[in-house]
């Protein structure tokens, strides 16, 4: 089944409440803490919506946004067009051959990374970052700590939430964990309520993948970077935790 599919028209009332400009600050403080140099142009890869690129955009970045689901490029059109944007937005992922530029600095947010569930992947992912960045380039993006995750195991879970149009929706979340393979099978359900009864409009399973700083490292290597920063979010000098999921990384081209 296509992720983010009948699940995307949901997906920004979802996350209607999540504090987007504080992450894209964030993201900001994160890369010229670690930039040589300054940064002008950025590559978002996974950028969905493009709720945290025109927050960049508006910071004074030039921005270009990939994003494999087609629903999501839509969606994020229409919103760039009524915020009269310059982003670029294409339709793509880390499979294309060359978008003809490079770029100060390549992020990917939310937890992008996760998606790359083999090393096969995550090799691509990295080499096609390499490739768009200038030499001392950064890519920055956000991940899951494999040790907090197998310390703290995930929870199934329910929210409800309303559409555009005002309608009550519920998202029900499972998740299945395979600390074997490092990953994440999660199925998110969208269902509405009737007099009771439940219909389901959109039910996708996601794979999602966590990691260690040493398997980060080596596949850095592998592919060109050099890893130079780790830190929890919203904390610059606090260093990845087992009691915090999230962490972010911060990669430089050699």
């Amino acid at each position: 089944m296509k992720q983010f599919a009948k699940y995307a028209r949901y997906y920004d009332s979802i996350y209607k409440d999540k504090d987007y400009k504080k992450e894209a600050d964030f993201v900001e403080q994160l890369l010229k803490s670690q930039a040589k140099g300054k940064i002008k142009n950025i590559l978002s890869i996974g950028c969905g919506t493009c709720m945290h690129e025109l927050i960049l955009e508006k910071s004074g970045y030039k921005i270009t946004g990939i994003d494999r689901s087609e629903k999501m490029v839509a969606l994020g059109k229409e919103k760039l067009k009524e915020a009269g944007s310059k982003i670029k937005l294409l339709q793509g992922d880390t499979s294309m051959k060359s978008l003809g530029t490079k770029f100060d600095a390549v992020v990917s947010l939310f937890n992008v990374i996760g998606y790359q569930t083999t090393v096969e992947a995550l090799d691509t992912y990295l080499a096609f970052s390499n490739k768009h960045l200038k030499k001392g380039g950064l890519l920055a993006f956000d991940a899951w700590y494999q040790p907090a995750i197998v310390l703290s195991r995930p929870q199934n879970k329910e929210i409800s939430a309303k559409d555009a149009e005002g309608n009550e929706f519920f998202r029900k979340t499972t998740s299945v964990l395979d600390i074997k393979k490092s990953v994440l099978h999660i199925r998110f359900e969208i269902q509405t309520e009737n007099n009771g009864t439940r219909t389901t409009h959109a039910d996708e399973s996601h794979y999602m993948t966590f990691f260690t700083m040493k398997e980060l490292e080596i596949a850095a290597q592998k592919n060109g970077f050099k890893l130079i920063k780790s830190c929890q979010p919203f904390e610059i000098k606090k260093d990845v935790s087992e009691d915090n999921w999230n962490m972010w990384v911060v990669m430089q081209k050699i």
